[in-house]
């Protein structure tokens, strides 16, 4: 098949769209080069950004380079919005705050502990007159018990005595006497048993403080082991 003739003036316009074409395409090569460009610096530019960033917060959350808050500079802070205020500012005002409750807490427990003691102190005081007593009660008991079986042996009386008769009226009075005793010996063991009932009580309330003491001690050290830790 015979190839038709273009003709010269189709050529020529041909070339000139081809080489329109191809600057197009140049252009808008650079024009993508430039712009990736441009885009790849934007990116390191915010990286480099976020890592000041990270490295300024990870400097900021070392509680021990953190400012210590006056009283003053908390209430400013206090109720300043929180967009006017940088984090390392914020974490300053968040542990002034931790930093005020557990002074709070600690001084609350301190105060129990302070009336624990002396709630302890006064129950010894009343304690140890208590055992006194138990004891010279105990002893009475002693006594009494020795009288009465030195008086409790049993006397036999001849019929014929009169009730007028002097050793009537002597055994009657030994009789009453043997009574009287044995009536004191048992308000004696009624007094001890009273007596023993009230140490008991002591004993346990002091145990029950004892175990108080313990465990407000516990609470202050973490208390101030945590504060410790905060700052």
């Amino acid at each position: 098949m015979k190839q038709k003739n273009i003709p010269e003036d189709t050529k020529e316009m041909i070339q000139q769209m081809k080489s329109e074409y191809d600057n197009i395409i140049n252009e808008q090569a650079k024009s993508f080069l430039k712009e990736k460009h441009e885009i790849e610096k934007s990116y390191m530019n915010e990286i480099n950004r976020l890592r000041s960033l990270i490295e300024t917060h990870r400097e900021s959350l070392l509680f021990e380079k953190l400012p210590i808050l006056t009283i003053e500079q908390y209430n400013e802070l206090s109720t300043a919005p929180h967009s006017n205020i940088s984090l390392e500012q914020f974490i300053a005002r968040q542990l002034y705050e931790l930093k005020r409750d557990e002074k709070i807490k600690i001084q609350n427990v301190s105060d129990l502990y302070a009336e624990l003691v002396l709630e302890h102190d006064t129950i010894k005081k009343e304690l140890e007159p208590t055992k006194q007593k138990l004891q010279a009660e105990s002893a009475l008991r002693v006594t009494l018990e020795s009288q009465i079986s030195k008086l409790s042996v049993p006397i036999e009386l001849p019929k014929i005595l009169d009730s007028n008769d002097d050793i009537y009226k002597k055994y009657q009075d030994l009789q009453n006497q043997i009574k009287d005793m044995t009536s004191s010996y048992n308000g004696a063991i009624a007094r001890s048993d009273l007596l023993l009932e009230r140490l008991n009580a002591n004993n346990k309330q002091l145990e029950a403080n004892n175990l108080k003491f313990r465990d407000a001690q516990k609470e202050i050290a973490s208390l101030k082991s945590q504060l410790s830790v905060t700052y």
